[in-house]
């Protein structure tokens, strides 16, 4: 895992809905989190689009922050990068910069999480499909919205159970040194 405590600000990027309702989520419930305890900008917290993204990467370089800056990418590809890694009015990388891209992984998928949560659901998965987690989650609730914003937190009982989900994922599927959604609790 990277050393998160090397960096003084982090703007949060999210790859889609549920990671941005997991981020949210920590930041709502628990301030003694990593994130609730650093300084942070989800104003472009779904910067996918090469103009926004290249849009945060020009307000990082317009103003000083307290330490060096980082992008958390949460997402679910240990292939896939945050794609602004040079800033497009030089040929400087954003690290040669001083701006860090970390990428908190959530492979194969954050519906991984809710499944985690419920042991049976985790079985019947793991003995009987090959499905992506989403998938088999909405085959197994019968529902159709699991990408819609704000369903993702009602997949868990409670916050503590999100939190040893994202833990237990961290122990069963993190690569070594891998930074997971855990590290951000």
């Amino acid at each position: 895992m990277m050393d998160l405590s090397a960096f003084g600000y982090f703007f949060v990027v999210c790859e889609g809905t549920a990671e941005q309702d997991a981020v949210e989520w920590i930041l709502s419930e628990d301030s003694n989190s990593f994130l609730g305890r650093s300084h942070h900008d989800l104003s472009y917290i779904r910067a996918r689009s090469k103009s926004f993204s290249m849009r945060m990467v020009d307000e990082i370089q317009e103003f000083q922050y307290p330490g060096k800056v980082a992008v958390l990418y949460v997402h679910d590809s240990r292939k896939e990068r945050w794609h602004p890694l040079t800033n497009h009015k030089s040929s400087r990388t954003l690290s040669e910069q001083g701006i860090g891209v970390i990428d908190v992984i959530t492979a194969p998928e954050i519906e991984i999480l809710p499944l985690l949560s419920q042991k049976s659901w985790f079985d019947k998965w793991g003995r009987a499909t090959k499905e992506k987690p989403s998938t088999f989650l909405s085959h197994e609730l019968k529902r159709n919205d699991l990408k819609r914003q704000g369903t993702f937190v009602s997949l868990f009982e409670s916050y503590g159970q999100f939190v040893s989900a994202c833990g237990l994922y961290k122990r069963k599927f993190a690569l070594d040194g891998e930074t997971t959604i855990f590290d951000l609790t």
